[in-house]
């Protein structure tokens, strides 16, 4: 018998989320910051006082997810060839993941490129600080195995602020990263050394969905 996610997690909620908490070796503190919620929530949850929505329950998979992935590598599925297409990753779960290795790609969507690196992924952007020129939906292909350089498009993931696409400026002395928004009159530049950012990948295309 197949019971619904929601009944599921009911019957061992209190379980679930510790022995992910324990799984990857964090306190209540850091795990309701992986989480994006509140440490007393976390508590009232693993007090069984709280029940989370299928939301959280669902970050809560994608965080075991990436653990897993990061433990055995060679789970992660390769595209074959250049041309046959790369999975699509949401803007939240790309959150979740703190390198390319942890990213959760069970995914359900893939685009074609011609993009010539092997680890290329999409993911979906939201929010307004690259308008006009990019919006909310589209997809930017962003390559893993390359390297940022100045004056290109860049996805990353900056430790305690979120993922982010931006113009990139590399400033030396001492050496930091300048995100630049095209929507500069909303959206100040952002300047962190390098050592703040969990990941940080430069895009290859940008595809704009026509129905969302």
């Amino acid at each position: 018998m197949t019971f619904p996610l929601r009944f599921y997690y009911k019957m061992s909620t209190k379980a679930k989320f510790q022995e992910v908490r324990e799984l990857l070796d964090l306190n209540q503190a850091e795990m309701a910051k992986r989480l994006g919620i509140s440490r007393p929530y976390l508590s009232a949850i693993e007090n069984e006082r709280r029940f989370p929505s299928e939301g959280l329950i669902q970050n809560l998979a994608h965080l075991k997810e990436a653990f897993e992935v990061t433990q055995n590598p060679e789970a992660r599925p390769k595209r074959q060839a250049v041309g046959q297409g790369v999975p699509v990753i949401s803007w939240a779960r790309a959150g979740t993941a703190s390198s390319y290795e942890a990213m959760p790609f069970d995914w359900q969507e893939v685009i074609p490129t011609d993009c010539p690196d092997e680890d290329a992924f999409g993911l979906i952007l939201e929010g307004d600080s690259m308008e006009p020129k990019f919006v909310s939906g589209d997809i930017v292909v962003v390559m893993p195995q390359r390297q940022p350089r100045s004056n290109l498009l860049v996805a990353a993931k900056i430790r305690g602020y979120g993922v982010v696409f931006k113009m990139l400026n590399i400033l030396a002395s001492p050496r930091r990263f300048q995100l630049i928004s095209y929507n500069a009159s909303m959206y100040a530049p952002l300047v962190h050394p390098e050592a703040d950012f969990e990941w940080i990948y430069p895009a290859y295309e940008v595809r704009r969905r026509l129905w969302h």
